[in-house]
């Protein structure tokens, strides 16, 4: 007796419209199987929808995908487009060639993205030598090799350590202000994001959750992060929901707007205080707001 597991087709993508300009920055926000790398490889022209269209400079990515193949830079977390016997300056070699870039370009555009990206020592390692975050940068490396007027850019700090992330936002901060380069980025990694893309769409199940600004997808939640730190410890009863810190000097609390005076209020009753801050939500408390509804 066979069995056969009923196939049922799932829509990755429902309604998502919108555009991007030169320059601006987009981050791609969901959780897993919400559309995010569906989405970026449908304007990769990688895959090819059954329904709508998707165009970069008013071409079809699928159609015109060769023509294309410069106008944009993609790294897709997790999948590697590294030859894992050339090493990391042969594999560029490699894709400069692809891109139809001449020797001397390529040999220039190695050295300016390998000093950017901190790969000047590993050009001689082979890919399958490289750490994951090694072989992550040089993944970048190799979208940024034609200087591309767009960067589709899925889980990039995948292996990536605080420091590591920080640098890539930095080079792609820069990108956007001297050259002009358009951001796509999905990413679970949220730290650092808002100093460097503006815009956010939020999918869940492949709808259009949220598009517009990321401040205003912060403001969206009626909490604001209030850190209170006090003169001496205090010895009463915290509020329900406040965390105490170091040594009961510091409390937190996610408290509404409208209730933040009579929140100091209390905090007063506890102890003198020092210091008193109000913070918007972290991008990252807004998505663990949002896949919770």
């Amino acid at each position: 007796m066979t069995f056969r597991r009923a196939k049922e087709e799932v829509q990755a993508l429902q309604g998502v419209t919108f555009r991007l300009g030169p320059g601006e920055g987009l981050a791609l926000l969901g959780g897993n199987g919400a559309g995010k790398s569906t989405l970026i490889r449908v304007l990769a022209g990688l895959l090819l929808p059954k329904e709508g269209e998707a165009r970069l400079w008013g071409l079809d990515p699928w159609r015109f995908r060769t023509r294309l193949a410069r106008r944009y830079g993609l790294v897709l977390g997790g999948r590697s487009r590294l030859s894992p016997l050339l090493s990391v300056e042969e594999n560029l070699k490699l894709w400069g060639a692809l891109y139809g870039l001449s020797r001397a370009h390529t040999r220039r555009r190695i050295q300016e993205v390998a000093e950017a990206l901190g790969l000047t020592s590993l050009l001689g390692v082979a890919a399958s030598r490289l750490s994951l975050g090694q072989r992550n940068r040089a993944e970048l490396a190799l979208a940024l090799l034609p200087e591309p007027e767009l960067l589709l850019l899925d889980e990039p700090f995948i292996g990536l350590d605080a420091l590591g992330r920080k640098s890539v936002l930095g080079l792609l901060q820069t990108l956007k202000a001297n050259r002009g380069t358009t951001l796509i980025l999905a990413s679970h990694e949220l730290s650092g994001v808002e100093g460097v893309l503006e815009r956010a769409l939020v999918l869940r199940r492949g709808k259009v959750a949220f598009l517009g600004d990321l401040a205003t997808l912060r403001r969206g939640l009626n909490f604001r992060r209030v850190r209170v730190l006090f003169q001496d410890p205090f010895q009463g009863n915290p509020p329900p929901g406040a965390n105490v810190s170091e040594g009961g000097y510091v409390l937190e609390a996610k408290v509404a707007p409208e209730e933040i005076p009579s929140f100091l209020s209390q905090m007063l009753a506890l102890g003198s205080m020092r210091e008193v801050s109000v913070q918007e939500p972290s991008l990252e408390e807004v998505m663990e707001e949002w896949l919770r509804t």
